[in-house]
C-alpha cells in the first residue's frame, strides 16, 4: 500500500500517519475553542461569587468567610475534554451543605429578574428538599443554565475532585500530547453524537 517509513524499532505507513493528521483535525474541531473557555470562566466566577455569599451569610455561629469557602470546578471543564454542549460541575467546601438551599432561592430570584447579570434558568435541586436529611451516599445538587450553560453545584463533594485529579494523572503518565484526553474526546462524542 503506502510507503514505510523506519526510525529505529518505530515504523509507519503513510497511511497511517494520514489517518493521525485526520484524528488530530477532527480532536481539534471537538476540543474547547478559547471563546468557550473564557465564557465558561465567566460563569464559573458568577457562581462562585453567588456560593461565597449566600454560604458565608449563615445566621449560625459556624459560618464561614467567603474567603474561607472554597470553590472548585471538576469534570471535563477543568480537564478540558468536555463537547460543546457539556456541563460545567462546581463543588464548594463549607462547613455544612445549609447554603446550598439558599444558592437555589438567590438563583431562581436572578431568574426572574430582567436585568440580571446573567441569564438563568431551569432552576432545581436534587432533591427536591434540600433542607431535608438525606442518607449519607446521596449527594445535593442545584441545576440550572446560566447562559446558555448547564450548571451542577454540589456541597462537600470530594468524589468529582479525587476523580480530576486521577484523570490527569493518567494523563500525565500515559503523554504522548495528551493522548489520553485527545481520546476521551473522541469517546465522548462517539457517544454522544454516533451512539
Amino acid at each position: 500500500s503506502g510507503r514505510v517509513w523506519g526510525w529505529g524499532r518505530c515504523w509507519m505507513l503513510d497511511e497511517d500517519m494520514e489517518r493521525e493528521r485526520h484524528v488530530d483535525e477532527l480532536v481539534m474541531q471537538l476540543q474547547p475553542h478559547p471563546r468557550a473557555e473564557a465564557h465558561r470562566a465567566a460563569v464559573f466566577r458568577h457562581i462562585k461569587k453567588m456560593v461565597r455569599h449566600v454560604a458565608s451569610g449563615q445566621p449560625d455561629d459556624e459560618s464561614m468567610s467567603a474567603e474561607e469557602i472554597q470553590v472548585h470546578r471538576f469534570g471535563s471543564v477543568p480537564l478540558k475534554t468536555y463537547l460543546p454542549h457539556g456541563d460545567l460541575d462546581v463543588t464548594a467546601f463549607a462547613a455544612d451543605d445549609k447554603w446550598l438551599q439558599k444558592l437555589k432561592e438567590a438563583l431562581e430570584a436572578q431568574a426572574r429578574q430582567d436585568d440580571a447579570q446573567c441569564v438563568v434558568s431551569g432552576v432545581y435541586s436534587v432533591p427536591h428538599d434540600l433542607n431535608r436529611p438525606a442518607h449519607a451516599e446521596v449527594v445535593k445538587v442545584v441545576k440550572c443554565q446560566i447562559d446558555g450553560i448547564s450548571v451542577d453545584i454540589s456541597a462537600n463533594a470530594l468524589g468529582g475532585l479525587f476523580t480530576l485529579c486521577l484523570l490527569e494523572k493518567v494523563d500525565h503518565l500515559v503523554g504522548d500530547r495528551h493522548l489520553f484526553k485527545r481520546s476521551m474526546v473522541l469517546i465522548k462524542a462517539w457517544c454522544y453524537f454516533e451512539a
